[in-house]
């Protein structure tokens, strides 16, 4: 029997994970997205390899058994169960001092151990996007909404008493909340004479989002799924010579900072690591995610739902 909770990503810096392979089309290096709606996504497999390198980058040595039980690894049958990264290092020094010596000794035994902790891909939540009146709007879809909290309904999550709002899919290109907006212009998308909606959304979003209704922006599904398709970022990256000379130009597609992003861990029921791990990647920590570390990027927070605050 699994349990199963909701965490939310809100990126700090800049954030690309790629999608590797071969691209079509002017942008070298594309993120992930999602293969049938092409919203951006971490792939599970990448955020759990991100998870485990922030992980083990910050752990003592008594946690060594923890990390392995949360993420899976190597085991040596006959001592003491250590991650078999762990143990790299201290191969390689008793490798140098018996160099000398004619005796070998013999190789121990390994066995490899499976990860506990399920981990489920980061999905898209909302997009900041730049505005008229604001520095920008936490931007999303309907179709985004509707698929986050059908997926809490499927893993027995509740954030909250909160009630499901309708949220709708009008012609318009979005609605905001916010009773001051008006004349806005979201990115290229204006309304003249905007109304604000008066659905009764702002409890929903800072259980399930952590933001205030003030700067956020519902886009219909189609205009949405555009700007996500070919409205991201892109910046061009140059690798010179020893003379400064160009060798390779590449483009590079990335999530702008204050990008949210959910995921969902399962854990076996009454499982002792998990609030081991949540005080390893949730408490007063800066995670990062994807490539690109050595230039900032990735840089990000995670918070367990429901969010306690409203965060703008």
């Amino acid at each position: 029997m699994y349990t199963y909770q909701a965490y939310l990503i809100e990126t700090i810096t800049n954030l690309h994970v790629g999608s590797g392979g071969e691209q079509i089309g002017i942008v070298d290096n594309q993120i992930q997205r999602d293969p049938v709606t092409g919203f951006p996504i971490i792939f599970a497999s990448s955020l759990k390899g991100s998870l485990r390198d922030h992980v083990e980058k910050n752990y003592e040595v008594t946690e060594n058994n923890n990390i392995v039980d949360v993420f899976g690894g190597a085991f040596d049958l006959n001592a003491d169960d250590k991650p078999e990264n762990s143990t790299n290092s201290q191969n390689e020094s008793n490798q140098t001092a018996g160099a000398s010596s004619t005796k070998e000794e013999p190789r121990k035994k390994r066995t490899l151990k499976p990860g506990k902790v399920v981990f489920f891909d980061a999905h898209l939540l909302t997009l900041p996007l730049r505005a008229s009146q604001k520095v920008y709007y936490n931007c999303t879809c309907p179709a985004v909404l509707d698929n986050y909290t059908e997926q809490m309904e499927t893993f027995g999550i509740q954030l909250g008493s909160t009630e499901k709002p309708s949220f709708g899919n009008d012609n318009s290109y979005f609605r905001v909340f916010d009773p001051v907006a008006s004349n806005l212009e979201i990115e290229d998308f204006y309304i003249k004479d905007l109304q604000p909606s008066e659905d009764k959304i702002e409890s929903f979003l800072k259980s399930y989002a952590g933001i205030g209704k003030s700067n956020f922006a519902l886009f219909n599904n189609g205009h949405f799924t555009e700007i996500c398709k070919t409205g991201l970022p892109v910046i061009a990256r140059n690798s010179l010579d020893e003379n400064g000379i160009s060798q390779n130009l590449w483009y590079e597609e990335f999530l702008p900072r204050r990008t949210r992003l959910w995921f969902v861990l399962g854990f076996p029921e009454k499982y002792e690591n998990k609030e081991w791990l949540e005080r390893k990647i949730c408490v007063d920590k800066i995670v990062q995610i994807g490539a690109n570390f050595s230039i900032g990027y990735g840089y990000c927070r995670i918070y367990k739902l429901p969010f306690p605050e409203v965060k703008s």
